[in-house]
């Protein structure tokens, strides 16, 4: 994706900002974050996650959900992790008020925790952990049934082979 289209997006949601539904702003943010993630660019895509998550708005709950185990793994990629421990404990807090803390969400906030306290050099096993219990779990699963499993399926795929996500993103798991 392209710096001039994400611009161009942003200008039309500001000049159209009365016209565009909650829905439309939700996915689109959704989608820029996702990207600008994939293009390693964490900062930028920690502003669009943020958008979706200060949007009070039911019209797209589960993007938001989302947002919120996005917003956990942009915070480790810049190394964030003093703060990373206090934000897991609240979007934790957060799902569970909101009735929204499933068996994905439990053992990816577990997974965070458990990433946080690993030295750098031992990460990769933990990856392939995490990476084989999501797996197992799309497979039992119906399609798409969790928000956040194919990226985090890539993610730890692209930090187990030390590619960048870009060359993972795209790989089915099945």
């Amino acid at each position: 994706l392209g710096d001039d289209l994400i611009k161009e997006f942003e200008a039309v949601c500001i000049t159209y900002k009365k016209l565009i539904t909650e829905s439309f702003f939700l996915i689109n943010n959704y989608n820029i974050m996702v990207m600008l993630f994939v293009k390693k660019e964490y900062e930028r895509a920690l502003i669009h996650c943020l958008r979706v998550i200060d949007t009070k708005s039911q019209a797209r709950a589960e993007l938001q959900h989302g947002a919120q185990m996005m917003q956990l793994v942009l915070h480790f990629e810049l190394n964030n992790l003093v703060f990373l421990e206090s934000l897991s404990r609240n979007t934790i807090r957060s799902m569970k008020n909101e009735k929204r803390f499933n068996e994905f969400d439990q053992i990816f906030c577990t997974y965070i925790k458990k990433l946080i306290k690993t030295p750098q050099r031992e990460l990769k096993p933990v990856f392939s952990q995490m990476f084989e219990e999501f797996l197992m779990m799309k497979k039992r699963s119906p399609e798409n049934i969790h928000v956040f499993m194919v990226e985090t399926l890539a993610w730890c795929k692209s930090k187990i082979e030390g590619k960048p996500i870009r060359e993972t993103i795209y790989y089915k798991y099945e």
